[in-house]
Formats: C-alpha cells, structure tokens, sequence
C-alpha cells in the first residue's frame, strides 16, 4: 500500500439515483470539495483529547480518533473505525448508474463504525472517508436519493450528538480497471491521510446481513 500524502479530489454529478465523486491528483485542474478544514498537528483542540496522527498506518477492524472541522465554526472528534470492506457485485446497480458512467469500475462496501466522542452535534454530515484504489484515485462514498437494500450509504443521521455511536455501510467505486488499495480519512488535502489497509471480502463469499443501515 502506498503511502497517501495532499491529494486533490474531483466531484462530478451523476443522473439518476445516486450522486457520486471521482477523485485524481492536483493536474486534473477541478476544485476541491468543502469537506472541511482540520486542526493542524500540534494545535489543541477544543475536545482536548488524544488523537491517532496523521499518516498513522492501521489495519481494518482498528480506531482512530480524529478531529474533524467540517466548518470554521464546527468542530468535532470523531471514533472512527472500518470494519470491513466487501466487494460488491455491478449487478446491484442495475437501472440505478446513467448507462456507461461507470463501467468496469469495481464496487465496493464498507462497513465503519462512528461514535461522537466530542461535544458538538455533527447530525446531517458526509464524514471525509474514502477509497484509494490501485490506480491512486481517491474517491468518496456515492450517495442515494433512495432507499438501496444491500448498502444505504447516507450521511450520519440528522441528529448526531454526543456520545451517539453508528455502524453504517458505504458505497464506494475503484476506478475502471482498479481495484481496492486503502480506506483513508482525509479531511484537507494538505494533511497526510489516516488509512486502514487489509484484504476485501470477495463477492461470491457468504456475508453477513448488514442491510439497511
């Protein structure tokens, strides 16, 4: 697994039921998106807790605790944990995805688990996690304008106060031709990713039901 310094990312709009981003280096010219702004190594912070350094290097099934600005007047800390990732089969996707936007490319599930172990509400947010597959791409979760069985892939719940914990799953898609590489949360592309690297469950594997979520 490489190791995944400032990396820009790329957001384009897809028809139909979900809505997605596509990432790449700096040279791809797009903007970044407003993910927020984090708390540069060394500062206190308003939560004044011990959190996992930028870069640290972990395995699935691992926490980290993170702070996270979504904006200048929001900050929170963050448990974050990926559980687990699973390959996801294309025909899932049927009569969801406009026609070619996303062939070849491989989906994924991830299963996190998040708890707001700070002291501010952080209901309604897309946390800064994503997929760095083979190709170096950096891509986030898709999200869905309906109900999708097999992964919900939404935003934290309208209310997510302290002490609040969820387990969710994500959608996430390598780029054509890519596979699964690392999860990383990135909140800024000027500082180094935490990520989680270990081996995707295959397709054809039995999994348990984590529906719904």
């Amino acid at each position: 697994m490489r190791r995944l310094g400032p990396v820009a990312v790329v957001c384009t709009g897809v028809l139909v039921a979900l809505g997605a981003c596509s990432t790449d280096d700096a040279t791809s010219g797009a903007g970044t998106p407003d993910a927020g702004a984090s708390t540069p190594a060394g500062e206190p912070t308003a939560a004044d807790v011990a959190t996992t350094e930028p870069g640290a290097a972990l395995d699935l099934g691992d926490d980290a605790t993170v702070v996270w600005r979504p904006s200048a007047d929001l900050e929170g800390v963050l448990d974050l944990r990926v559980d687990a990732v699973r390959e996801a089969a294309t025909a899932d996707f049927d009569g969801l995805v406009a026609s070619g936007t996303v062939a070849g490319a491989q989906p994924y599930y991830v299963d996190v688990t998040i708890a707001n172990v700070g002291d501010t509400d952080l209901g309604g947010l897309d946390v800064p996690l994503y997929l760095l597959d083979s190709s170096g791409t950096l891509g986030p979760s898709w999200g869905f304008e309906e109900p999708f069985a097999p992964c919900r892939s939404r935003p934290l719940p309208t209310a997510f106060a302290p002490g609040d914990s969820r387990s969710k799953c994500l959608v996430f898609f390598a780029r054509a031709g890519s596979t699964y590489d690392a999860m990383a949360f990135q909140p800024v592309p000027d500082v180094e990713a935490i990520t989680w690297t270990g081996e995707p469950e295959r397709a054809d594997r039995e999994r348990p039901s984590r529906r719904g979520r």
